[in-house]
């Protein structure tokens, strides 16, 4: 879906973007496919890889494989958009066009009014939560207003007038849909606007927050709503909202214009969603898939960049030769000089009467236009417009009562056949270039002297103005009509294709067709083209949108002008005007496309599920035969012109399967075997339905495409021009098809095809399953086909139009150059001030004075220099300056420290604690609406929920620097719904581990953590509940035997204990306060560790702060009469520097740890244990963790052990790093090791 034509959910804008709106969707869109589905998608992954397996696929890779996406959509309500039918709308599913009767209080408060507005927010935002200010202005609302009554959702702690009927819960439904209701003042949620649009009353909007602000553009796109903007409500806004929709009723005819499109459509939502899901059960296999290209390729960036590159190529080249040729004409004349200067340049509607403007330019398209006409004649009366020109074909007539026709003059019969000579050319053979060019002038010449003609038979066109025509149909391959249709005055018109799906005409209603991803009528390629094929595709569609395009609008213009004045508008203008595009196409037959609701499908009208019984000579001759197979070119390639060869080709196919009946349309000076039944017309469509039929040879015309699928029957392609080719591509890619290539035309190879089909039952599996998907279809051909024109005749001031963009806008081309050129300029302008920065220090470095000083500042500038350029790398490196984990952060006292706002990584939805009470420290949204206080927070058990999709902001409004702690985890969280509780200085808990489910966080707004009573096997860690699939420990108990209560503490805000045993009976006691110490006993761990360490198993992905007030020496002996012994274990250790130790002594024996050491090591048992514990030549960003078990062997020889915490604990001032610098870091890190 294009950025540029489709608001995301989270923009507050409409379809129609200014540019700014525009690049915000685009960074939107580019957020949320990388970033945000990266972070939604990876939590899953890791769960579901830990259980099942590395090789389990990602979410992302199973997501591309679901069958369809059911929207909750109604495409005539919402902005239009281009989707394929992998995209199934239900939209109004339990909408009722019924209401109940109202009840009491509701029925007599109701009934005593004049006018209803009924006001409710959704169930989201709680009424008790509105801020008073709201309350104030609803309730001055009211009085201001007293001839309106009011039904308000509120609580009943306010004090209403008495045109207020006030209740937290009201049957929203039947008082919308009561005649007295004149407005609903909402939050514009979806299912708000859509109970709107059932009851046909126009809305108030006051959008809170996500999908809403775009819900509010949507009302107003489509007439029905007003919106209120929730930082300005106040009562003047509400009033002057409230009077614009009941003084206007402009605003209630279109929500009741949108509530009969909605309830008179002939696409039920029940049965579309049935249908949707029964499809995909029934047809797994079934490929409704665009193809897969990356970003560039689906824009054809990449073959832009050729195109601009040839084309600047040649240009150059040009300039080159000019200028060298200039230099000569110096020398020769002036005048040679100048001139190579100058060489440079189905609703409930009435019977209205319908024009179908009929192209007779051959017989396949005749029957088209006549069988659209009768499907039309069901609900209208239809004339069909049909200038002379086809003589073959004046004798195929409509016998319908309702379908008359008018001809006015057309083409010469000379004009006619010259046309047709130039089309027969193209068949059989290899076309060259100027059988092509003969081509194209002929049909031009043929169209436009019908159009000619036509427009310069006053009698015909006085006839048709008296006709006062309701509505017209034109064909699409002739651009005449849409002018006739003007110059009569006909108010409407439509489009209709015989054809495959065609971007050129799609581009000319208003509906983008990117050519990456659909190929051109005349390419010879399916939509999943190469870069050559993608190449020529582009090329074609700017060929057709430029000198083919010229060559058939300009006579058209030219002549309407002539005749009806300059004014006359150019005929490109009108066909943007058309209401729709009528396709010939099945959207599960053709290639995937994306179209909005203005192109509508009626691929099948005409197929029959029934064929009738065959008749004489051919019952005989099939009920003879085991398999027949049936070969036909069509109407256009005449059988007396196919070449010599390929006669003979079919007639050794036909000798040497003498076991197969063939029937084939063909003159009758061939000579053939007995097992060929050959004559110049054949009941297509009955032999083809006939059970016996086991394949078609075909030239791939639409028609016959659709009479294979109607009938079953799988096909041999053999494509001659035109769209030919690529419909060839479609049988392949649909699975009913094999393909002969016309230049490689032989027996070899069409015997070689027909045993592919008939030996190879996959093909006849795929044509049926095809059959079947047209025929079960819940929308019938001729209803679609009757509905679009009904809906035009009926809505014909409904928008369905795409915002009209150039092909700049429409590609984003401007919001990727700007996105370019800012990371160019920021490049460009970082290398600038580097180099004057080196040049500067350099100047110092190679300075020829060769004093000791002067060598000295040398250094030391240098030192600087690199020293100021690696903190910039760090700085561009980091994501956040704060506590930051992969999906959670926590804030406190550093992060107001100079300003006092603060973003939240909230973006995906979060749950927020805090025990802080703050009333002065608060959360607002990207609207700057305060949303809740940390005083409001601490009070709530379960913390609070950030809705997705919105911009948080953390504000101090009171003293600077304050001291809090805010922990924000993200809804993809591990272990998101942890319990959490809260502890202060003063404050004393006791939680059971029983109601933990394993996990524990507390949060501490003293700024330590104090756990009495850990048992069993647990984990105690200095994070969050996010991190400790990540994260090391800081504490741990070392065996589940018998191990008895212990204490820890923890120095920082907040801590986690995963418990994943415990004694029974067991009961933690939790407090805050930061005094307490705890004991030193035997069975015990001693941890010691530096401020600043974090351990986390990927050190890389986290910066570790400086040391600083780390341990300095430490010492203790333990004793005990039944021995002990010591275990070293420095697994976690992270020391940075090479110089920095640890020494530590037990019982006399040295260990040094040197650098990033890990180590483990047992003592000798004991009668005592004295460790000492010194820390040299530190740095002061080095950091560790030791953790020395005691240990005790019981007589049992059992090992009891409790751990012991120390008073230098972990902190949690970490902050996270992007793992991957980005470039400008990179270019940094270079500069610095110059």
């Amino acid at each position: 879906m294009l950025p540029s034509v489709y608001p995301s959910l989270m923009m507050d804008a409409s379809n129609e973007m200014n540019m700014i709106e525009r690049f915000q969707n685009f960074l939107m869109e580019m957020f949320m496919s990388t970033v945000g589905a990266h972070f939604k998608s990876k939590p899953i992954d890791a769960i579901f890889r830990k259980k099942y397996g590395d090789d389990f696929p990602s979410t992302q890779e199973l997501v591309t494989k679901a069958k369809f996406l059911l929207a909750n959509v109604n495409p005539d309500v919402e902005f239009p958009v281009p989707v394929t039918s992998k995209v199934t709308y239900f939209g109004g599913l339990g909408m009722s066009n019924e209401s109940k009767p109202l009840q009491e209080p509701y029925a007599s408060f109701v009934g005593s009014a004049k006018s209803i507005v009924f006001i409710s927010f959704g169930s989201v935002a709680d009424p008790k939560m509105m801020p008073v200010s709201w309350k104030k202005a609803f309730v001055e609302l009211f009085k201001k207003n007293s001839d309106v009554h009011f039904i308000w959702r509120m609580e009943n702690d306010v004090e209403v007038p008495k045109n207020v009927l006030r209740n937290t819960w009201h049957p929203q439904s039947d008082i919308l849909a009561h005649p007295k209701t004149a407005a609903f003042i909402t939050h514009a949620g979806y299912n708000s606007l859509g109970e709107s649009i059932a009851s046909g009353t126009p809305i108030i909007t006051v959008p809170l927050f996500g999908d809403q602000f775009r819900n509010s553009r949507l009302a107003e796109f489509r007439g029905f709503g007003v919106r209120v903007d929730k930082t300005k409500l106040n009562v003047e806004t509400l009033n002057a909202a409230l009077h614009k929709i009941i003084d206007n009723p402009s605003y209630k005819r279109s929500a009741q214009s949108l509530r009969n499109i909605v309830f008179s459509s002939p696409f039920k939502a029940g049965d579309a969603l049935r249908h949707a899901v029964n499809f995909a059960i029934e047809y797994p296999d079934h490929n409704r898939d665009l193809p897969a290209l990356n970003f560039v390729q689906l824009y054809s960036l990449d073959v832009i960049v050729v195109l601009v590159s040839v084309v600047a190529f040649f240009v150059w080249i040009n300039v080159f030769l000019i200028k060298r040729l200039l230099r000569c004409t110096c020398r020769v004349s002036i005048s040679m000089r100048n001139w190579l200067l100058l060489s440079l340049v189905i609703c409930c509607v009435s019977a209205a009467k319908v024009a179908v403007f009929l192209l007779p330019l051959s017989n396949s398209h005749v029957i088209f236009t006549i069988r659209v006409a009768e499907e039309l004649a069901q609900d209208h009366d239809v004339v069909i417009i049909r200038p002379h020109a086809n003589p073959e074909a004046a004798k195929i007539v409509s016998k319908h009562p309702r379908v008359r026709e008018i001809r006015p003059n057309g083409a010469k019969p000379e004009a006619f056949w010259a046309f047709k000579n130039a089309d027969k050319k193209l068949v059989w053979t290899e076309p060259s270039i100027k059988d092509w060019r003969a081509m194209g002038t002929a049909y031009t010449n043929v169209t436009a002297e019908i159009c000619y003609a036509t427009i310069n038979d006053e009698a015909a066109m006085a006839q048709l103005r008296e006709e006062k025509f309701d509505f017209a149909i034109a064909h699409h391959l002739e651009f005449c009509p849409v002018s006739v249709i003007h110059a009569l005055g006909i108010p409407a018109y439509g489009f209709m294709l015989s054809t495959p799906l065609s971007r050129q005409m799609m581009s000319f209603i208003g509906v983008p067709l990117l050519p990456s991803i659909y190929p051109n009528n005349l390419i010879d390629a399916s939509n999943e083209m190469t870069f050559a094929q993608r190449f020529k595709n582009v090329l074609f569609e700017i060929m057709m949108a430029t000198l083919s395009l010229y060559s058939q609008t300009v006579p058209v213009d030219r002549m309407m002008k002539e005749k009806y004045g300059a004014e006359f508008p150019r005929v490109l203008d009108l066909t943007g005007n058309a209401k729709f595009l009528l396709a010939n196409v099945h959207p599960d037959i053709e290639f995937p496309v994306p179209v909005t609701s203005k192109v509508t499908y009626f691929g099948g009208l005409g197929m029959s599920n029934v064929s009738k019984p065959l008749e004489e000579p051919y019952a005989s001759f099939v009920q003879s035969a085991k398999t027949v197979v049936f070969v036909s070119f069509g109407s256009v390639a005449e059988p007396k012109t196919m070449p010599a060869m390929w006669r003979n080709a079919f007639v050794e196919l036909f000798e040497k399967n003498p076991d197969i009946h063939f029937i084939w349309r063909m003159e009758n000076d061939v000579q053939v075997p007995k097992n060929v039944l050959r004559r110049m017309w054949h009941p297509q469509n009955d032999i083809l339905a006939h059970p016996k039929t086991a394949a078609f040879i075909t030239h791939a015309g639409y028609n016959s495409i659709g009479e294979s699928i109607a009938s079953g029957t799988p096909l041999i392609t053999v494509p001659l021009f035109a769209d030919q080719f690529r419909n060839s591509r479609l049988a392949e890619y649909r699975g009913f098809g094999v393909r002969v290539e016309k230049t490689s035309f032989n027996f070899e190879t069409l015997h070689s095809a027909l045993h592919q089909i008939l030996d190879d039952p996959s093909y006849d599996k795929a044509a049926k399953s095809l059959r079947k998907i047209v025929f079960s279809s819940p929308v019938k051909a001729g209803d679609a086909l009757r509905h679009a024109v009904n809906f035009a005749i009926e809505f014909p001031d409904h928008n369905r139009d795409l915002p009209s963009l150039n092909f700049v806008q429409l590609y984003s081309l401007d919001m990727i150059g700007l996105l370019l050129s800012i990371v160019v300029l920021s490049l460009l302008v970082t290398i600038f001030v580097l180099k004057r920065v080196f040049r500067f220090v350099r100047s110092f470095c190679v300075a020829k004075e060769k004093t000791a000083q002067a060598d000295s500042v040398g250094h030391s500038l240098l030192a600087m220099y690199r020293l100021t350029l690696f903190a910039l790398a760090l700085c561009l490196s980091c994501a956040e300056s704060r506590v930051s984990f992969t999906t959670a952060e926590v804030l406190d006292n550093v992060d107001f420290k100079g300003n006092d706002e603060v973003n939240l990584n909230c973006f995906n939805g979060c749950r927020v604690f805090s025990p802080t009470k703050n009333d002065d420290i608060f959360i607002i949204d990207s609207n700057r609406t305060r949303i809740i206080s940390l005083l409001e927070i601490s009070e709530l058990d379960n913390g609070v929920n950030l809705n997705v999709g919105e911009f948080y902001t953390l504000v101090n409004r009171g003293p600077a620097n304050p001291s809090f702690i805010l922990y924000a985890a993200q809804r993809q969280s591990p272990n998101f719904m942890t319990k959490v509780v809260y502890l202060d200085a003063t404050k004393s808990l006791k939680v059971n581990p029983k109601d933990t489910f394993g996990v524990l966080t507390v949060l501490s707004s003293s700024g330590a953590v104090n756990v009495n009573g850990l048992s069993g096997d647990y984990e105690v860690y200095a994070t969050g509940f996010d991190a400790i699939n990540d994260c090391c420990p800081v504490y741990q108990s070392r065996s589940i035997t018998n191990a008895e209560k212990t204490f820890v503490k923890v120095n920082g805000p907040i801590a986690t204990m995963r418990l994943k045993g415990y004694l029974a009976g067991a009961m933690l006691t939790l407090s805050g306060d930061p005094t307490l110490s705890s004991p030193v006993t035997v069975d015990s761990s001693a941890v010691f560790v530096s401020k600043g360490y974090v351990g986390c198993k990927n050190p890389g992905g986290y910066s570790l702060v400086p040391a600083t007030n780390a341990p300095e020496d430490s010492s203790f002996t333990l004793a005990d009469n039944g021995g002990l012994s010591a275990s070293l274990d420095s697994d976690y250790s992270f020391v940075k520097s090479g110089t920095s130790e640890v020494d530590i002594t037990v019982n006399g024996e040295d260990v040094r740890l040197t650098g990033t050491d890990q180590l483990r090591k047992t003592f000798d048992p004991a009668a005592s244990v004295k460790v000492d514990f010194a820390w040299k030549n530190r740095r002061t960003d080095d950091v560790f963790a030791i953790q020395i078990d005691v240990l005790k062997k019981s007589g049992d020889g059992e090992t009891k052990l409790t751990t012991l915490s120390t008073p230098e604990t972990v902190q949690t001032t970490t902050t996270k790093v992007s793992a991957h610098l980005s470039v400008i870091s990179a270019c940094i890190l270079v500069l610095i090791c110059i």
